[in-house]
Parts: C-alpha cells; sequence; structure tokens
C-alpha cells in the first residue's frame, strides 16, 4: 500500500527515514515546491 493512500486511515504522518532525509536535503538546498505523489510530509511541507 502506498503511504499517500495509508496516511488518511491512520490519521497521522508516516515518516521514513529515507523520505525524511530527502526533505531535510531539500529544504537545505532552497527547493520550496511540493512534491504531489509523495507522503504528507513532502506534499504538505
Amino acid at each position: 500500500m502506498q503511504i499517500c493512500l495509508l496516511e488518511p486511515q491512520v490519521r497521522t504522518p508516516i515518516l521514513g527515514i529515507e523520505a525524511v532525509t530527502f526533505w531535510h536535503v531539500l529544504g537545505e538546498n532552497g527547493f520550496v515546491g511540493a512534491l504531489v505523489a509523495a507522503g504528507r510530509l513532502l506534499r504538505e511541507h
């Protein structure tokens, strides 16, 4: 099951270490866009 489909069911973000690291690297390098097909962290923050 994809994270973007599971998160609404459990009502909390599911944070894998790879996604968190990727999100951090993007932010540190000035990326401010959203990744639509990703989990909640990358889609909303």
